[in-house]
């Protein structure tokens, strides 16, 4: 039996009878790492994306409002006259309709929703009629 079938043997036998080695005698008195003494990776940081802001720029006051005043006086007379395509016309008055939350507005959207020829955009818009109705009669 040559060297290592002599060591081989030593280590089964000290595995099987109890008996250690040498080498295990190194090893005796180490304690096994726990869970709390092993080293703990930590994960890279979550960027998560930022939340959009909204702003909601404060009310006019003194000569802007003014101003406001004299612009949307000036518009609603011509909004239902304007010529533009009927889906930008439609646009427009509910951007009107946005500042003024006029019902008339509402109006002069329906009849301009009546010259989209578009069926997407005119449901589209035609569901915005609707909505915008609804939220006024809460």
């Amino acid at each position: 039996m040559d060297n290592e079938d002599a060591e081989l043997e030593r280590a089964l036998a000290g595995i099987a009878g109890g008996n250690t080695t040498a080498d295990e005698e190194d090893f005796k008195d180490e304690k096994p790492e726990t869970a709390e003494e092993q080293p703990v990776e930590t994960p890279a940081p979550v960027v998560e994306e930022q939340e959009k802001v909204s702003f909601t720029a404060p009310a006019p006051t003194g000569d802007l409002a003014r101003v406001k005043d004299s612009v949307l006086a000036d518009l609603r007379p011509i909004i239902g006259s304007v010529k533009l395509p009927a889906d930008e016309k439609f646009d427009l008055t509910m951007r009107v309709y946005d500042v003024t939350k006029d019902g008339g507005m509402l109006e002069v959207a329906y009849e301009a929703t009546k010259g989209i020829n578009d069926d997407g955009k005119k449901a589209d818009a035609l569901l915005r009629v609707i909505n915008e109705i609804d939220k006024t009669s809460k």
